[in-house]
């Protein structure tokens, strides 16, 4: 049974006694009632003025019962002691009941019964006063208590609105069958408006998941969910799109709070983009862009792997720059700074967007070259690049020499690993450059020693739009590769 179903029950049977001794008062005061006094009394005689008054005390008394149930009901949850308002209930209807009844012993004269009435009251009252001075004690802590309730309260709110944080607490709302649908706003701070975008007013109140539908969907309704049936905390991460269309990184963290959440969300975009942009210089080259010898490996690896599972090859290019050390020797470092980053971008312009272009120190760059079908695919991108890199120089140093010597190692038919092909491309590129430089060379284990590519010597420049020149080298055949 219902708690609050006797305690209806109880105040609808108050305010019944009220009426009931409103009605006893138009009865008890008229002549027929009480006929003796009104036939000999005076204006003076008290009699009358006396029956009014009782009846008075008597409703009061009702009245004043039907409160104490009301403060029953309404401390549910707040008072360990509060049984205490239904004793004093009882007491203020058993006092409205004697009042009536003292009114009846009077209209017969049993004078001794209205005595044993009032001194049951009076017991009543003692008992009541007993009880109530007991109390006091526990009454004042309740009081001080609460009062540093409220204190707590206000200093937690004063804190919450000068947080940086968006902070916000839930209530559950649960179905018939007790499970959890939804969360309902109970609190929300400034920053909180801001992050939701709308005006706590019409947010406190409103269910989570329907006014923030990307809650369900993104799975955060389950997470809240087991934070309340475990109450397991939650830090989470993560990119969300506002509605201005900006990519934003936000934090939260979600800890329960009786029978719902509290959750505290901040914008970290920025300390994202400065942790990216951390990662990008330590993993790219500041002068050319390219990723750099941090992330050599990864790369190489992940070629690997395709071609196990696509049964392809991979193609390693050692690329390193003739003459380098004269330019900058003689040029200066700005010089061979741009001959660098004219290298790099060459580079780029001749692979494909699938291949890697890293530079792993001075004037040495690496092209991991994936998903390769036939080793002369790899040998044409060689020789594609060895021209692209041998162009005439940039704007202000045309009569740098810009050649470069390229080392080729090719997974799985030269090497079994990542170390192998950079290695055996090391070795290769040395070849070329004892080749005279300017050309490329494939690793082999034919022999003891290297079976080297015939070395391309750079091209001259030539009249825009004519034929490009190759000048054949002292001793070595000249030799045109087909299009890449």
């Amino acid at each position: 049974m219902r708690l609050d179903t006797p305690i209806a029950r109880l105040k609808q049977l108050t305010l019944v006694l009220a009426l009931a001794v409103l009605c006893a008062a138009a009865w008890l005061t008229s002549p027929a009632w009480l006929p003796a006094f009104h036939a000999g009394s005076s204006p003076d005689d008290p009699t009358s003025l006396h029956v009014i008054a009782v009846l008075v005390l008597a409703i009061s008394y009702l009245i004043l019962a039907g409160t104490f149930v009301s403060v029953y009901r309404k401390c549910k949850g707040l008072l360990s002691f509060r049984g205490i308002f239904l004793i004093f209930a009882f007491f203020a209807v058993v006092a409205g009941l004697t009042r009536v009844l003292d009114l009846l012993a009077l209209a017969h004269r049993a004078f001794r019964f209205m005595a044993q009435l009032e001194m049951a009251v009076a017991t009543l009252a003692v008992v009541c006063a007993g009880i109530l001075a007991a109390l006091v004690g526990r009454v004042r802590d309740f009081l001080v208590t609460m009062r540093q309730s409220q204190r707590n309260e206000a200093r937690f709110i004063a804190a919450s609105e000068s947080s940086l944080e968006a902070f916000y607490t839930l209530q559950a709302v649960r179905g018939k069958d007790g499970s959890i649908i939804d969360f309902e706003f109970t609190y929300i701070n400034s920053n909180g408006e801001k992050l939701v975008g709308l005006p706590r007013e019409q947010i406190i109140g409103q269910y989570l998941c329907a006014l923030i539908p990307v809650n369900r969907t993104g799975g955060f309704f389950d997470e809240y969910k087991q934070v309340v049936m475990t109450g397991q905390p939650v830090v989470q991460e993560f990119p969300m799109q506002l509605e201005d269309d900006t990519p934003r990184w936000l934090r939260h963290e979600v800890v329960r709070l009786e029978d719902g959440i509290a959750i505290t969300a901040a914008d970290i975009t920025d300390r994202k983009l400065y942790e990216r942009a951390a990662e990008y210089r330590a993993q790219h080259d500041p002068l050319t862009g390219l990723p750099n010898r941090s992330l050599l490996q990864d790369r190489m690896q992940q070629a690997i792997d395709r071609a196990i599972r696509y049964r392809h090859k991979v193609g390693l290019f050692l690329v390193d720059m003739d003459h380098f050390k004269e330019i900058n020797d003689t040029l200066g470092h700005a010089a061979g700074d741009k001959v660098l980053t004219t290298v790099a971008h060459r580079l780029r312009e001749s692979v494909r967007g699938s291949d890697s272009v890293l530079r792993i120190g001075g004037d040495e760059f690496i092209v991991v070259v994936p998903d390769v079908q036939e080793e002369r695919d790899i040998r044409r991108l060689a020789a594609k690049i060895v021209a692209s890199v041998s162009r005439i120089g940039p704007e202000g140093l045309e009569e740098v020499d810009m050649s470069c010597s390229i080392g080729i190692a090719v997974y799985p038919s030269q090497a079994s690993s990542s170390e192998d092909l950079l290695s055996r491309a090391d070795a290769a590129m040395y070849e070329a450059k004892r080749s005279g430089g300017g050309c490329f060379e494939v690793y082999s284990e034919k022999t003891p020693g290297f079976t080297p590519q015939t070395p391309v010597a750079p091209p001259r420049r030539a009249a825009a739009g004519g034929p490009t020149l190759v000048v054949p080298r002292p001793g070595k055949s000249a030799t045109t590769f087909p299009d890449a």
